[in-house]
């Protein structure tokens, strides 16, 4: 192979080397936005929703954007929160959220009506224009038709101490799940994360 050949070669591999890499996964269409986008640490426990929230803890609000091609179901949300120590180290501790922290019992019902979730529900492909829908849990199929779908508020209690009046955790957020295809079976894990502070 000749210089002007070799060189070439080289180009053309480069060429593709960066298509690939500029490509986007699936995951990467998906955009994900917790509100508010700083929360406040309260220091203080607190009843929410019939739950005590130890202090210090914070609460958010997510939304899922779809721009991918396929559906996603989310089945869990996992969060882990860091926080700098006085002693220069860092102290961290993690909570899963499930569907089923937002079970409830439709009041005055009688017989009693229990609604009970076990996702966070599909999330159908979105145009660019088509705002992000807020994460919400799901009904079981047999679920009575008093229950309703909720848009859930996830409390996040009992944080790590800094051993001072430091409240600025840095927070990573990720729903669990995956893609679907059109029968709702399973095709790829889905894997994308966002990361916030508090105040």
């Amino acid at each position: 192979m000749n210089a002007t050949a070799a060189r070439f070669a080289l180009i053309a591999i480069a060429l593709i080397f960066s298509v690939q890499c500029g490509k986007k996964t699936k995951s990467q269409e998906v955009l994900l936005e917790v509100n508010p986008d700083r929360p406040i640490v309260f220091t203080a426990d607190a009843e929410i929703g019939g739950i005590t929230a130890k202090a210090p803890w914070f609460s958010f609000t997510m939304k899922i954007g779809n721009l991918s091609t396929e559906h996603i179901l989310i089945v869990a949300v996992k969060a882990k929160a860091t926080i700098s120590t006085v002693n220069g180290s860092t102290a961290s501790s993690e909570v899963n959220f499930s569907p089923g922290l937002w079970n409830y019992t439709v009041q005055g019902s009688d017989p009693a009506v229990n609604c009970e979730f076990d996702t966070f529900d599909y999330y159908e492909p979105q145009g660019d224009n088509i705002p992000a829908v807020p994460l919400h849990v799901a009904l079981e199929a047999n679920s009575n038709a008093q229950c309703e779908n909720l848009i859930v508020e996830m409390v996040y209690g009992g944080l790590p101490s800094s051993g001072s009046t430091n409240y600025r955790y840095t927070v990573d957020v990720s729903p669990v799940g995956y893609f679907v295809d059109k029968d709702f079976d399973p095709v790829d894990r889905f894997e994308r994360s966002a990361t916030f502070r508090t105040q």
